[in-house]
């Protein structure tokens, strides 16, 4: 009984205690219930953060796309993307071919009969064993049907003879994918997602984006197609002046120190604006490695044309050319050369007829 007594009484206290707190404001009763929330802060184990869900638009979903039999390189998606809007302006179609369904060529063309019956194509793709494999056009407008390009799809349909797959890069960021089977009437386009984003690149796989008309061009050609263009460009500005000469504005470029700078300077002085629009280093180096050895090789090649139209190869060793020489290789190349030496240069003093010289 005392003890329930006792119980009785420290009930009755406490219920006295907070009808006090109650009717009276304590001056410190703000900061006990800071320091209260403080010490017993609400769990957030059970909380979720729905920021997203409300500010991401609603997407409707409908059922997955079915997997493309073929495969195709991420990088090789992306480049393709990268160049879209040049390929819509040249109207140009992509050619897809590889091996073991995984695409490794797109080739590039203006139409898909000119394009597979290359004969470098077929050359490339046979040493390669490669095979047509599908089609990539390049849209600008709204409209994604297949439908409109069943003719275009159907010449590549006919030289393999199985579904063959068809990639439209158009004003969406992912390109729209369909498989064409000409044999399927009710169907003949199907949407499938192609295989690529989780795809490791195979030992030895090099996938290329390449011109038609770039098919078994090699340095050299680039070269001599240099060396001819500079030379028949120089021509043309000959031939169209009135009085057959024109005034010149000479300035001082660096070339290329190998060796060849003769032949550099040559080819620079043929096309002045193209040789300085080039991105160089002090010394005349082009900045682009690809371009360096394409100038090496040209200047080479400008060499070889003068040995060629009948100059003795030992007075060019290791590319130099001597100053009693320069009237005779102009000569040769049917060129105008014109000579400056600086001050600071030592040479020997040679009578040289420089009647015909005038360049770079």
């Amino acid at each position: 009984m005392k003890h329930i007594a006792k119980n009785g009484e420290d009930a009755v206290a406490i219920k006295d205690m907070l009808s006090a707190l109650s009717s009276s404001h304590h001056p410190n009763m703000d900061e006990i219930a800071v320091t209260f929330a403080e010490k017993n802060p609400k769990s957030l184990s059970n909380t979720r953060d729905v920021t997203m869900e409300f500010l991401v638009d609603s997407k409707l979903h409908g059922p997955d796309l079915l997997s493309c039999p073929y495969a195709m390189y991420r990088g090789l998606t992306q480049a393709l993307l990268a160049s879209k809007d040049k390929y819509v302006r040249k109207q140009q179609i992509g050619i897809l071919g590889g091996n073991n369904d995984l695409v490794l060529d797109v080739i590039l063309g203006t139409d898909v009969t000119t394009t597979l019956d290359t004969p470098e194509l077929n050359s490339r793709w046979d040493s390669l064993e490669y095979q047509p494999m599908g089609l990539v056009l390049f849209a600008d407008g709204d409209d994604n049907s297949p439908l409109q390009h069943v003719a275009t799809v159907r010449e590549v349909f006919a030289r393999v003879q199985k579904p063959v797959l068809l990639i439209v890069f158009g004003k969406f960021i992912e390109p729209m994918t369909w498989m064409f089977n000409d044999h399927d009437e009710s169907e003949k386009f199907i949407r499938v997602e192609i295989d690529s984003k989780g795809k490791n690149r195979r030992k030895n796989a090099d996938y290329r984006v390449i011109p038609v008309d770039q098919l078994g061009v090699t340095f050299d050609d680039e070269a001599a197609f240099l060396v001819s263009q500079a030379i028949c460009n120089q021509l043309g500005k000959i031939v169209s002046s009135e009085q057959g000469m024109e005034k010149q504005c000479f300035g001082k470029k660096a070339v290329p120190p190998d060796g060849y700078c003769f032949w550099h300077s040559v080819l620079a002085g043929l096309q002045p604006e193209r040789f300085c629009r080039i991105e160089r280093s002090e010394n005349g180096w082009a900045i682009n490695k690809r371009q360096e050895k394409l100038e090496e090789t040209a200047a080479k090649h400008l060499l070889q044309l003068a040995v060629d139209a009948g100059l003795d190869p030992n007075l060019f060793k290791h590319g130099y050319v001597d100053v009693a020489h320069i009237a005779s290789v102009a000569k040769k190349l049917n060129l105008a050369v014109r000579c400056t030496m600086s001050n600071e240069a030592l040479c020997f003093v040679y009578l040289v007829d420089f009647r015909s010289t005038n360049i770079f």
